[in-house]
C-alpha cells in the first residue's frame, strides 16, 4: 500500500514538472505597455527574439487532433511502420506486440488526426493499468516479497502503453516537416518595426 502511495506522489510530481514551465512561460509572455519610441521598439524586438528562443526550449502543449503539417508518402510510411514493428517485436515481452505497433504507426501516418487517437490509447492503457493494480492490491493484499508475480498482465499492459507512446513519437516526427505549396515554401514572417532586415527578392 505504501508503494502505491509513493507511485501516486511520483506521478503528481511528474505532472508538475511538465505544467510548471508552461505556466512560467505564459507569465513571461504577457504584454507590457511601453511608450513607443525607437529604443522601445528595438527593445521589444530583442525581447521577443529572446522569449522565442527560451520558449523553444520549453515543452509546449499542442492539439494532437490537429491536421498534420504533411502526410508522408505511402512508401515512407510502410518503411517506418516496418521498422517500428521490428523494434517493438525485439523489445516487447511478446513479439506480436511489434506487429500491433507497426499497424498503429502505419495508420497514424496515413490517416489525418489519428495521432490523437494513439495518444489517448496510451493514456487509457496507463490509467487502466493503474486502476487494475490498485484494486487488486487493495482487495488481495499481496505480500511485497512476490508482489510482481501477481501482475504479469500489468507488465504487458505497461509495455503496450510504452509502444503506443513510441509509435506516436514516430508519427509526430514524420509529420512535422512543413508543406511546400505550388509556389514554394511559405514566405518568412514580416520583420519587426525598426528592423533593418530586408525581405528576400520574389
Amino acid at each position: 500500500d505504501v508503494a502505491l502511495v509513493v507511485s501516486a506522489v511520483a506521478a503528481v510530481g511528474c505532472l508538475a514538472m511538465v505544467l510548471g514551465p508552461l505556466r512560467r512561460s505564459r507569465r513571461r509572455g504577457r504584454p507590457v505597455n511601453v511608450p513607443d519610441s525607437t529604443a522601445s521598439v528595438a527593445a521589444r524586438a530583442v525581447g521577443s527574439t529572446a522569449r522565442r528562443a527560451t520558449d523553444d526550449a520549453l515543452p509546449t502543449l499542442v492539439n494532437p487532433f490537429a491536421l498534420p503539417a504533411s502526410v508522408p508518402a505511402v512508401p515512407l510510411a510502410l518503411v517506418a511502420a516496418l521498422a517500428a514493428g521490428l523494434v517493438g517485436a525485439a523489445i516487447a515481452p511478446k513479439a506480436v506486440m511489434g506487429l500491433g505497433l507497426g499497424l498503429v504507426v502505419l495508420v497514424g501516418l496515413l490517416v489525418p488526426r489519428a495521432r490523437g487517437v494513439i495518444g489517448l490509447g496510451a493514456a487509457a492503457v496507463v490509467l487502466f493499468t493503474v486502476g487494475y493494480i490498485a484494486i487488486a492490491q487493495a482487495t488481495q493484499h499481496y505480500a511485497a516479497a512476490a508482489w510482481t508475480n501477481h501482475f504479469e498482465r500489468a507488465n504487458t499492459l505497461v509495455w503496450a502503453a510504452v509502444l503506443l507512446v513510441g509509435g506516436e513519437l514516430v508519427v509526430e516526427l514524420l509529420q512535422r516537416a512543413p508543406v511546400s505549396g505550388p509556389d514554394g515554401p511559405p514566405p518568412p514572417p514580416p520583420a519587426p518595426p525598426g528592423s533593418s532586415r530586408r525581405s528576400p527578392p520574389t
